[in-house]
């Protein structure tokens, strides 16, 4: 039979994971395309409406139970009514930041495969499951990682700071600034191992 070796059905389906999580909100699973996005400093994307929302119901929840009885101590997800239960690292609206993402016009998102936004300085395709993907947490911008690597090759000066290549804000790449987007080591899936 025409199989393909394990490791390559591996990559197949670590790609198609990547990329279902750079066009879909990790709360909603909505579809992002060209729709406000926010990110987190652990790489998710989100809905930016669908994220507020939570966080919006959330306060109104925790202020409602507190005058109650706490209900379920070990419930350290804050859900609301719609179900969508936010991340513990969530807490309030500057735990994340707007994207600034260039959408692909006129995609046909019923296509298999199909990608969605590309880098502003590469003009290569992002959401392609391969592509190392980042933002810089000061301005939202997303590019291709390989844009900030040739820059730090080429900055030889001691000052830590660097500027955005896309709308030129200064970002600090040792105080956390560089944010991985959809990183490989998904914490929501190994979490349960530890």
């Amino acid at each position: 039979a025409n199989h393909m070796g394990r490791k390559e059905e591996e990559t197949i389906d670590n790609k198609r994971i990547k990329q279902m999580r750079m066009q879909y909100c990790t709360l909603s699973h909505t579809l992002l395309y060209k729709n406000p996005v926010v990110v987190c400093r652990k790489g998710n994307m989100y809905s930016k409406e669908a994220l507020y929302t939570a966080l919006l119901e959330g306060k109104t929840k925790a202020s409602s139970s507190n005058s109650k009885k706490k209900k379920k101590a070990h419930d350290h997800h804050h859900a609301d009514d719609s179900g969508v239960v936010l991340p513990e690292h969530i807490k309030k609206i500057k735990d994340v930041r707007t994207a600034t993402i260039e959408w692909i016009d006129d995609v046909d998102i019923t296509k298999d495969r199909h990608c969605t936004f590309r880098c502003p300085i590469t003009r290569k395709d992002l959401d392609d499951g391969s592509t190392s993907v980042i933002m810089l947490w000061p301005c939202g911008c997303i590019m291709a990682k390989e844009c900030i690597t040739h820059q730090q090759k080429g900055s030889n000066h001691d000052n830590s700071t660097t500027t955005c290549m896309n709308c030129g804000a200064r970002y600090d790449p040792s105080k956390g600034d560089v944010i991985i987007i959809a990183p490989n080591d998904d914490t929501r899936i190994h979490h349960h191992a530890t």
